[in-house]
């Protein structure tokens, strides 16, 4: 792998101190150029203009040759800052000129390209179009044919059609963020697609983008109409609009004389809120089915992702329901996300992810009653991953027996459940999970010390029993609900508190338990509580309760 990492380092003087890591000499030097097969160019900082990035990438010696077996590009933002103004007066290193330069250099270095992966949240910081345009549409129908493009940005790209024919990527990913209007999509072939995800899609017109690979111009239409043959997994985000606000004069950025019309181009705004989702998703058919090709086929489908969908769910859904969707992600505000789901019509169903979007306690008692009903008896039951991300009024999950209690093999709560209430029944109902994972528990018995810890123990052991014996590995969370209610730091006794009382009411009846994962503040105080335990003999004197203590792993969740 060859990379080039550009640190940029913003100093009190005009330009920026300028820092080229790379491994491109040690290639060069060993002859081991034609070896390579991926480029990774990472940049940290703020975002660089693009003839300051060309620089960059000349003075790490990448035009010495070119790099005829790389096929992987991935350019990426490390830890982004902003934008940089190093050199903001020279327009030479602006505007669409800077920008062509930057790809042609790209395109004579890097000729073999098969996949190209982006990832930029700051380029309306610097360009008015999307940068890698050139680059990216010289691939999609060149010699070398793109497989595989992965973008994540704040501007649109515009991918051109070869020819006038469909664009074939089998592996297509785009993620527009924070986009101000709908992205405007290509033709794609629909036959060839394998993996896709869009954000930012009009409801209104959501496969008029997409024709049979046949199709060419205006060419007869396939038999066998619009039929995603290949795609295994599909992941929409639909548009809705934000409200904006203005931004300071200090922060508006270099402005690209060249004329653009294009509304998601860099503009003095900054994102405040979601406000309204798409106005032109008021008819069914825009959403169901192409004006020239009818309704789409999904005979492979295994994963589905749909996200901030505001139409009619029922009919929309129906267009999956013949596909082995084994995977299940459904992500909105409550208005968008139906309480009443029939999961049912997903049979080989295994891993099922719900993301309600909301305030806290925005769910209601009966919405949350229903949702977590339906899921519980139309799920099938060949379920077993389930994630839950519901911030709901109380702390109890109306939980009463599910389906696929058997099946289940992991369970993720993004929500405060009861200990006594919610978490211990349910791990007493689901016979076979292996993993848990809860935002946060309450105890309503927190305990605020070590001592009155061994106490509790002291006085519960004799009458302990197991909870559920096949749980493996368990994961709470307090971290930013309680920097919510007590500031940074602030809330670290309550959380100790909170994770002992975890530990007694929940870790002691899982006799099967390996790993307990908690926010970083929190392991140190754990491990001392458990080895306090440890070395006061409590664990070797019961043994059959408490054993699997002596070798608990207790990490951090931090970096998960």
């Amino acid at each position: 792998m060859v990379h080039v990492d550009v640190k940029y380092i913003l100093t009190r003087e005009a330009q920026p101190i300028v820092v080229v890591n790379s491994n491109v000499d040690l290639f060069l030097e060993h002859d081991f150029d034609d070896h390579a097969r991926e480029m990774i160019i990472c940049v940290s900082g703020p975002s660089p203009s693009p003839g300051s990035l060309l620089r960059a990438l000349i003075s790490s010696k990448m035009d010495q040759t070119a790099w005829l077996g790389i096929n992987r590009l991935k350019y990426v933002t490390d830890k982004p800052a902003g934008f940089a103004q190093e050199d903001v007066a020279r327009g030479k290193d602006y505007g669409s000129k800077a920008t062509g330069r930057l790809n042609e250099f790209l395109s004579l270095a890097l000729p073999s390209l098969h996949e190209i992966t982006f990832i930029d949240f700051y380029c309306r910081a610097v360009h008015k179009r999307f940068p890698l345009n050139p680059l990216i549409n010289e691939h999609i129908d060149g010699p070398t044919k793109l497989k595989s493009l992965s973008l994540y940005v704040d501007l649109p790209p515009s991918l051109d059609h070869y020819q006038g024919r469909p664009i074939d990527i089998p592996v297509l990913h785009i993620h527009g963020i924070n986009l101000k209007q709908p992205s405007p999509m290509p033709l794609l072939a629909a036959d060839s697609l394998v993996e896709l995800t869009l954000t930012s899609v009009p409801q209104s017109s959501l496969w008029e983008s997409f024709v049979p690979s046949s199709v060419s111009g205006n060419c007869a239409v396939n038999s066998h109409g619009l039929e995603f043959r290949c795609l295994r997994s599909l992941t929409i985000m639909f548009f809705w609009h934000y409200r904006h606000r203005p931004r300071s004069p200090q922060t508006i950025l270099f402005e690209e004389t060249d004329s653009d019309d294009d509304e998601n181009a860099s503009q003095p705004e900054d994102l405040l809120l979601a406000q309204t989702q798409d106005t032109d998703a008021h008819s069914i058919k825009g959403y169901t089915e192409s004006s020239v090709y009818g309704r789409p086929r999904f005979p492979v489908l295994e994963k589905l992702g749909l996200h901030r969908f505001s139409g009619s769910f029922a009919p929309f859904a129906k267009l999956f329901t013949a596909s082995p969707i084994k995977s299940l992600l459904i992500a909105g505000l409550l208005s968008e996300v139906p309480s009443d789901i029939d999961y049912s019509q997903f049979p080989l169903l295994e891993s099922l992810d719900m993301r309600y979007i909301g305030s806290i306690g925005s769910a209601s008692t009966e919405y949350t009653a229903q949702s977590i009903s339906q899921i519980e008896t139309t799920v099938p039951h060949t379920l077993k991953h389930l994630a839950l991300d519901m911030d709901v009024s109380g702390p109890v999950l109306p939980f009463s027996g599910a389906c696929f209690a058997h099946s289940l093999r992991s369970l993720r709560l993004t929500s405060t459940v009861s200990i006594e209430k919610t978490l211990v029944p349910l791990l007493g109902m689901l016979p076979n999970l292996v993993l848990i994972k809860v935002l946060s528990a309450d105890s309503g018995r927190p305990i605020k010390s070590i001592a009155l810890l061994i106490q509790r123990l002291r006085e519960a052991v004799g009458g302990m029993a197991a909870i559920n014996p096949s749980v493996r590995h368990l994961e709470v969370d307090f971290d930013h609900i309680l920097e919510d209610q007590f500031g940074s730091g602030g809330g670290t006794a309550v959380r100790d508190a909170q994770l002992r009382a975890v530990l007694i009411e929940v870790v002691c009846g899982l006799p099967g338990l390996s790993t307990f994962g908690m926010p970083g503040q929190c392991v140190p105080a754990m491990r001392k509580a458990v080895k306090m335990l440890v070395s006061l003999g409590m664990v070797s004197q019961n043994q059959k309760t408490l054993g699997h203590l002596a070798g608990l792993l207790i990490k951090s969740t931090d970096q998960d």
